[in-house]
């Protein structure tokens, strides 16, 4: 999306880049000192321009089968879209030659400049912005949902990404530990924290957004474990953690999946475990034994379901999506 500095706010309705039930969205930018998002409901998507720069805008929906997130980046800089550029001074007349100028040859003639073509206006021929309305804070943002505890290991960190739970449009975001001897916490990008381990114990994360009407504040729980667990016969347990990004998978209705648990985890895990949230109307049915999982369709969608991982004191999540699809 490429935005003027100077220029009208942005609009898109972003209903029609997610499938399933959805029941509200929101947005967030990587930079607010460069763009500002938020969504008008029911999904109005209003990027709004604040100084030249690049800026990622996340959407996220949020339905009874868990959530999802689009990504695009907003270009915001003059010469973009909406700015009017002045017109070009007339060249002044060439200087009459006197009569004894002599005229170099063509071929001594200095070469005339290429063409920059990295000028190239790229304007979005999307929706036109003199029919845009400016983005207007019309209310303070409020919360979605409530983040669970993080567990982590001493001397190890996790990001943990607080944009789904946070709704409207936020303008600058504020983290807080509660106790810096056991947790720190900071922002790395808009919405998300990296909490770091330091000694074993609790401590409480305060996440704050705000908008110029108002702040709302996210807290959540991050126990810190030994960096070196219980041992088993001397040898000292080995910590587990997730492998790769979030898997993937697709069943048929009437028909089942089996997914091998400890692909997805580093060695040393014991236990496994899958858990999901049928409230919705059952859209699966999963049971576990030992590191195999078994997925069978009941109901056409999608389903967000967790696979856990243990040892000892450790617990390890990750989140996965299952695409149910008719015969």
């Amino acid at each position: 999306m490429a935005v003027a500095a100077d220029g009208y706010a942005h609009a898109r309705f972003v209903g029609e880049f997610f499938d399933g039930p959805i029941d509200s969205y929101s947005a967030v930018s990587s930079d607010n000192g460069v763009a500002t998002a938020g969504v008008n409901p029911p999904d109005m998507l209003i990027v709004a321009p604040v100084s030249n720069g690049t800026a990622s805008i996340t959407v996220t929906a949020f339905g009874p089968g868990g959530t999802a997130t689009q990504t695009f980046v907003a270009r915001v800089g003059a010469g973009s879209v909406g700015v009017a550029r002045p017109a070009a001074a007339p060249a002044p007349p060439p200087p009459a030659p006197d009569e004894d100028d002599t005229f170099l040859p063509v071929e001594e003639l200095p070469p005339v400049a290429e063409t920059d073509e990295s000028t190239t206006d790229t304007t979005d021929p999307g929706v036109p912005t003199e029919a845009l309305p400016p983005v207007v804070v019309t209310e303070a943002p409020s919360l979605s949902g409530s983040v669970s505890e993080q567990i982590i290991i001493a001397g190890q960190s996790r990001t943990v990404d607080l944009n789904p739970f946070f709704m409207g449009v936020v303008q600058g975001w504020e983290v807080e530990s509660s106790n810096p001897n056991h947790v720190e916490a900071s922002m790395s990008v808009a919405g998300e924290v990296v909490v770091r381990g330091v000694t074993e114990g609790i401590s409480t994360v305060t996440v704050t957004a705000t908008n110029d009407l108002g702040s709302v504040a996210q807290a959540f729980r991050v126990a810190v474990r030994r960096s070196t667990g219980a041992t088993d016969g001397g040898e000292t347990t080995p910590t587990i953690e997730s492998v790769g990004d979030g898997p993937e998978f697709t069943v048929v209705i009437g028909r089942s999946v089996r997914v091998e648990l400890s692909e997805y985890f580093s060695e040393g895990a014991t236990g496994f475990d899958v858990s999901y949230n049928n409230a919705s109307g059952g859209r699966v049915d999963v049971t576990v034994r030992g590191s195999v999982a078994t997925i069978r369709g009941v109901q056409e969608g999608k389903i967000v379901i967790t696979l856990t991982a243990t040892r000892s004191n450790q617990r390890v999540t990750q989140l996965a999506l299952v695409e149910i699809t008719p015969l």
